[in-house]
């Protein structure tokens, strides 16, 4: 607590000199001499368009930052992926978790690149991060934000204001019915992008993606707009054999055209929208650029995309045994994202972990309970975000032990429960779902303007949610039966389309 304290204070004195300015023709004024110079760091969220402002950083959220040589080939003092917390006083800045020292500037005067990275991963391989965009419902890499405008910084310029921006690209398709078409035989339309690299490196020093591989189909997501799919992908230098490819079920009919005919690369940070006009007779596309105004970033949860509220999910999870929480068994104080394995009672406790399923390329939660007959003592949990008053819709897969259930519950610490829209449930607090050996697709529908007093409501006896209530919600799996096993897998939470 003492250093959070000194490095608080030297904050404050450091960005007090900063904004009264640095001059020295002050007569008569005693000057202030430190030994080290902290880093005074603060820091916007920022799109890729030049005309946006930046959006201010809510409290408690992790970045890595690195400090190097002016010309970038040296990192100084070991200063590399050190962690940073955005701090509630004052607003704005990042701070060194307690106990530890901060970042300070060499003393004689040598200029330095600042480096920021949000959100904070421990496993970067030589300052690379991995990024994966195969799986479009994966919150991370889509929430990656990335600095290095920070530059020729030093103890003489110790106030660094970070512009953390996006580095992936995006690509739009907008389906427009032309002669002959209305927009209902457009709708649940399948696209995909095709020959598109899946998988690379982002070297955090040089900016640069490296290490492209894995090139395969990638399914775009719907958008909140009609007839609107969207998809963030790795950019490249070049698009040869990449191909947009669409099917129309209501039709009956499927196109793919190559990208390349209108496109010859994808930019960092730049939307590609392809305006498809599907006709009878024909399909015309037509293709613009624009930076990105309007990014989901993670921070400020926004955006016009169909977004997933499950901000991390168990793709992005490492592999590995979730570690059993006996006592101190409350979801809500872990950090926004966590997965958290609740046993409350020693016989209860069976065992949980992350395992990869090369079968299904993907990153499954594998639980497996001995004793459970209270559905608030047992269950695998995920911190959610604060949500808007609206209705979501939660989907995800899930097999396990034949006719064993497992309920499905959104709530708070004081078991605040958010009401189901689910006309084949049986209750209006918790969705009931039986097992099967075979993974089964679920979706349920959840009100989170209306919350219950139990989850076993049967009868209608709704009251409104409030701000309290929606800000420390977490998502329970249950299981309702002893001995039952099962696997979670592509868990999805966003808002209901209208």
């Amino acid at each position: 607590m003492e250093n959070k304290l000194l490095y608080t204070a030297l904050l404050m004195a450091a960005a007090s000199l900063t904004f009264c300015g640095c001059d020295n023709n002050n007569e008569g004024e005693d000057e202030i001499q430190t030994t080290d110079t902290p880093l005074v760091l603060t820091g916007k969220n920022y799109s890729f368009d030049p005309k946006a402002a930046g959006a201010e950083w809510k409290n408690g959220k992790n970045i890595g930052i690195f400090l190097t040589t002016e010309n970038g080939e040296e990192i100084i003092n070991s200063y590399e992926n050190v962690l940073y917390k955005s701090i509630e006083v004052p607003a704005g800045y990042f701070a060194p978790p307690v106990g530890d020292d901060p970042v300070y500037f060499p003393q004689d005067g040598s200029k330095t690149n600042l480096i920021a990275y949000f959100p904070y991963s421990e496993r970067l391989t030589e300052n690379r991060i991995a990024m994966d965009v195969s799986n479009q419902n994966s919150a991370s890499p889509f929430n990656f934000l990335y600095s290095n405008n920070c530059k020729g910084v030093g103890k003489d310029n110790n106030k660094v204001v970070m512009e953390l921006r996006p580095v992936l690209s995006q690509v739009v398709l907008d389906l427009v019915p032309g002669d002959g078409v209305t927009k209902e035989y457009l709708e649940e339309a399948t696209v995909l992008l095709k020959g598109m690299n899946s998988k690379a490196q982002f070297n955090l020093l040089s900016a640069q993606f490296e290490n492209l591989e894995a090139k395969k189909d990638i399914k775009m997501r719907a958008s909140e707009t009609a007839n609107s799919d969207t998809a963030q992908v790795i950019p490249t230098a070049s698009i040869e054999g990449a191909q947009l490819y669409v099917s129309l079920p209501k039709m009956n009919r499927e196109y793919t055209w190559e990208l390349s005919e209108k496109l010859s690369e994808l930019k960092q940070g730049y939307r590609y929208i392809c305006t498809a006009t599907i006709s009878l007779d024909k399909i015309s596309v037509e293709t613009t650029e624009e930076p990105i105004a309007d990014w989901t970033d993670g921070n400020q949860a926004t955006g016009n995309l169909q977004e997933n509220w499950i901000q991390r999910t168990i793709d992005d999870l490492p592999t590995g045994a979730i570690k059993v929480e006996t006592v101190n068994d409350k979801p809500w104080q872990y950090e926004i994202g966590n997965w958290i394995f609740v046993a409350k009672s020693v016989n209860q406790i069976g065992e949980a972990a992350v395992i990869n399923d090369s079968s299904l390329e993907h990153n499954v939660i594998h639980c497996k309970i001995n004793d459970n007959n209270t559905w608030y003592k047992t269950y695998i949990a995920h911190r959610m975000p604060t949500p808007k008053r609206e209705v979501y819709t939660l989907k995800f897969k899930m097999k396990g032990t034949a006719n064993k259930s497992v309920r499905c519950i959104i709530l708070r610490e004081d078991k605040k429960i958010i009401a189901i829209n689910a006309p084949d449930n049986k209750y209006q607090g918790a969705y009931m779902l039986n097992l099967t050996e075979e993974y089964k697709e679920y979706q349920i529908d959840f009100d989170f303007s209306k919350q219950v007093l139990s989850i076993y409501n049967t009868v209608t006896d709704y009251t409104e949610t409030t701000d309290e209530v929606l800000e420390n919600l977490f998502l329970q799996f249950s299981p309702a039966n002893n001995d039952t096993e099962f696997y979670l897998y592509d868990v999805v939470l966003e808002l209901k389309k209208n």
